[in-house]
């Protein structure tokens, strides 16, 4: 009996929990420049928040989808990432993310480097991210390690931007 009683109590500490939460004041954009990362070299990217919901792990869970486009050292080489990333905290988050980042290299580009051809290389996100409820400046740091057929680069980044 007492345990049926607590776990009715719980789901109600629950239940309240997702209605005090008021997602119209949560920051859903963010726009950011990072530094290595998922491109190699430097992105301009955009990010919004589709879900915010809370689960065993962090009363605010956030599920984004982002976009960017990126500018290398190489003339003529554009990458375009294209992620899925859900973070985990309030403030202070943890963020995971999986996606892809289409490659565009011009005919002759890597000519005499040592750089994977493939147009579509895979990308997993793990990293720490800063940023208030309301808005306001967003940092990134992570680990983002790049996967094509022929093998895998492993790499960090940092990001700086605006959320709104």
């Amino acid at each position: 009996m007492c345990f049926t009683q607590s776990l009715f109590s719980q789901q109600d500490t629950i239940k309240s929990n997702v209605e005090i939460i008021n997602t119209d004041s949560i920051a859903r954009n963010a726009w950011y420049i990072e530094i290595m990362g998922n491109t190699w070299s430097y992105s301009f990217n955009y990010d919004r928040a589709f879900l915010i919901f809370p689960t065993i792990f962090s009363d605010y869970t956030s599920i984004f989808g982002r976009i960017g486009l990126g500018i290398n050292l190489y003339p003529g080489h554009v990458p375009l990432p294209v992620l899925l990333l859900i973070n985990f905290g309030k403030i202070h988050r943890v963020e995971f993310g999986l996606g892809f980042y289409y490659d565009y290299l011009p005919n002759g580009w890597s000519e005499g480097l040592n750089y994977p051809r493939n147009k579509i290389k895979w990308i997993l996100n793990i990293g720490y991210r800063y940023q208030k409820l309301g808005g306001g400046f967003v940092c990134r740091a992570g680990f983002t390690p790049i996967f094509y057929s022929g093998g895998y680069y492993h790499f960090g980044g940092v990001s700086f931007g605006y959320a709104w």
